[in-house]
């Protein structure tokens, strides 16, 4: 089992596209390309790529976008 520290580490350095079922509920995970790895978003005290989607429990969708924040989905 890898130390919890290096683990961190290695998410800090790879950024991941995930798809979150609030209120923090990782349903997948992808990992990024290299050119949206230096971008994220802050949700849930974990950092998610450019292309993460929160859906709310409303129904409600937000998506990380390119800016480091989070926006309105458009349906």
């Amino acid at each position: 089992m890898k130390d919890k520290k290096i683990v961190d580490k290695e998410m800090e350095q790879a950024r991941y596209i995930n798809q979150i079922s609030a209120p923090g509920n990782t349903q997948s995970s992808t990992k990024a390309s290299p050119l949206n790895n230096d971008v994220s978003c802050i949700y849930n005290n974990k950092n998610h790529g450019v292309g993460s989607v929160i859906t709310n429990e409303d129904g409600s969708e937000y998506i990380c976008s390119e800016d480091g924040t989070w926006q309105v989905k458009d349906k």
